[in-house]
């Protein structure tokens, strides 16, 4: 009778033992998936960074700071799209998603690695639409959560404002820029302001959603007044930062909310 009830009192500790040893099989693989959703949500902001760093230079906006961002933003697409590749999923649509969007992102570094013209920066903004398209879906297929996804749009539109932007003091008469860039305006705002309602935000979350929002503000406003007659090239710079302020402040919100599985 003893050594029965002493195999039964062994009986949850084995059990306990067990869970422990598949938890911490399942872990490494986790911390993978989880690194692989993260590459992904940043490859469409990635691919609206060169697009707006091209026209940047071409406007010389930040001039010698831009050419040296755009350089590094090519070296970081491919570094991030190979690591991605690398974790993907072994189902057949998403290996078709990612051989696509290698094709596309090859098409699109030659045409945005070129000199920047008038001409260029359409042809690269319509890759960058291409290549942002793609790389949305691939988060989609890695089942990214829908907050982590919204926050990886706002990536996108905190450049592609400002490259919109560029692109229309370019083309001050080009009224089909004028409702690109008033939609992808609304949109940002309307995602920034979505996101900090969520009942899920972290006070991480939420101050990151703050310095966003805060910059947005900025941004509209530099926007405004970069469109002035006599505008001061001042305004156009802020309009280049307040972009990147809140690309900065979206990433780190992309990988708190993919963390969180939110």
């Amino acid at each position: 009778m003893r050594l029965r009830r002493a195999g039964l009192r062994s009986a949850p500790v084995a059990l306990a033992a067990a869970l422990l040893a598949v938890a911490a099989a399942a872990a490494p693989q986790v911390a993978e998936e989880r690194a692989a959703s993260v590459h992904v949500l940043r490859l469409a902001g990635m691919a609206e960074r060169i697009a707006k760093l091209h026209v940047q230079a071409g406007r010389g906006v930040l001039a010698e700071r831009s050419r040296r961002a755009l350089a590094e933003a090519v070296r970081d697409f491919d570094a991030t799209l190979r690591a991605a590749a690398a974790r993907r999923p072994g189902d057949a649509q998403s290996r078709d998603n990612y051989l696509l969007l290698g094709l596309l992102w090859r098409e699109y570094r030659a045409v945005a690695s070129r000199p920047p013209t008038r001409d260029s920066v359409r042809k690269v903004a319509d890759r960058a639409d291409e290549v942002a398209w793609i790389a949305a879906k691939a988060s989609r297929l890695q089942a990214a959560g829908p907050l982590a996804q919204d926050a990886s749009r706002a990536c996108v539109l905190s450049q592609r404002v400002p490259r919109l932007h560029f692109m229309r003091h370019w083309e001050p008469h080009n009224a089909e820029l004028a409702r690109e860039l008033g939609a992808a305006s609304a949109e940002l705002a309307a995602i920034l302001a979505r996101l900090a309602a969520a009942e899920q935000n972290t006070v991480d979350i939420a101050a990151q959603l703050q310095i966003a929002q805060t910059q947005h503000g900025f941004l509209v406003s530099a926007g405004d007044e970069m469109h002035r007659p006599g505008a001061s090239p001042r305004h156009a710079e802020n309009v280049a930062k307040t972009g990147d302020h809140i690309l900065e402040s979206m990433e780190l919100t992309v990988r708190l909310y993919d963390e969180a599985r939110l």
